[in-house]
């Protein structure tokens, strides 16, 4: 799913109804507006993203749609890496608790 446009995150909202319809039954992708300052809002709902634009060089525009800044990609692993492991150590707290 997307949000209303291209770079538009959709509402969280919007992503955990989805979550709660599909109840397992397949994955979810959320394909427009992930960015490193919003991917930790869907991490407990979306199993993929699709992301370009908010991690190129010059906000995606014009040629630089086709270069990427490795320090955005590098931020944007780690908060999804920060994320999985807080919840990794979350249900080993409860398994083991």
């Amino acid at each position: 799913t997307s949000g209303e446009e291209t770079g538009l995150a959709p509402s969280v909202g919007k992503i955990r109804e989805i979550r709660e319809w599909i109840d397992g039954r397949c994955r979810l992708a959320i394909a427009s507006g992930i960015s490193i300052e919003n991917v930790k809002e869907f991490l407990p709902y979306a199993d993929t993203f699709i992301v370009a634009t908010s991690l190129c060089e010059g906000g995606g525009k014009g040629d630089s749609f086709f270069r990427y800044h490795p320090k955005k990609i590098s931020a944007f692993r780690k908060e999804i890496d920060d994320y999985e492991l807080l919840s990794s150590t979350d249900r080993n707290a409860c398994s083991t608790g």
